[in-house]
């Protein structure tokens, strides 16, 4: 148990995928006001070791311009979120950033994009939103999109078409993580582009564990 303490201590802690952002644009939640990401009672967040992050996560019935369109939404709430609380909570693009935010005792925020079809199939788009701060994207979400197969939908595209190849590597190019969550199988057992560039699961579990998809 001391050795354990010690490693908390030490290290920070990560909750890899909240989905506050659409209560703060749709509901106006001031989630300031309802104990800011739990840091006053959760113990790893009441250590001043915390890393948060947010998704932008737009519904598969948005479509093309619209998905933009919603996805810059979110990201306007999330930035009135950061100018409102300065003192506790402040994005985070890299992992300077991350270390630099913790040691100030503030929270580091991370954005990423949950689904890909909010890049309208435009890698211009993926940059952009990588000027914007983004730093990962899950490939798909509950459904197909036009590059990508989803864990919860009819196999369509054998995992990931060729474009979706380039939006690997240029996520890989730019800096953008790749999230495995949400994918279907062969999406995530193909040969990689960049085998080098490490992939994250932020929000799924080993299939030892559990067999459902994610939802």
């Amino acid at each position: 148990m001391a050795r354990a303490r010690r490693i908390q201590s030490e290290v920070i802690g990560v909750d890899s995928h909240i989905d506050t952002l659409q209560r703060v644009l749709m509901e106006k939640v001031d989630i300031g006001n309802v104990c800011l990401m739990a840091r006053w009672t959760c113990r790893v967040c009441a250590r001043r070791h915390a890393r948060a992050v947010f998704a932008l996560w737009v519904p598969t019935f948005y479509k093309g311009a619209e998905a933009i369109r919603r996805m810059l939404d979110l990201r306007d709430a999330v930035q009135s979120v950061f100018d409102r609380y300065p003192g506790e909570i402040e994005l985070a693009t890299t992992a300077a950033d991350v270390e630099r935010i913790v040691r100030a005792h503030k929270i580091a925020a991370i954005l990423t994009l949950e689904s890909g079809h909010e890049i309208d199939d435009d890698l211009a788009v993926l940059r952009m939103f990588h000027r914007l701060g983004i730093r990962s994207m899950t490939l798909t979400h509950f459904r197909n999109n036009n590059w990508a197969d989803s864990s919860t939908d009819k196999p369509q595209h054998n995992g990931l078409t060729e474009f979706g190849k380039d939006v690997v590597r240029e996520m890989n190019r730019i800096g953008m993580i790749v999230d495995i969550s949400h994918v279907s199988d062969k999406t995530f057992t193909i040969r990689w582009p960049s085998p080098t560039k490490p992939v994250i699961a932020s929000h799924s579990s080993c299939r030892a564990l559990s067999s459902l998809p994610a939802i």
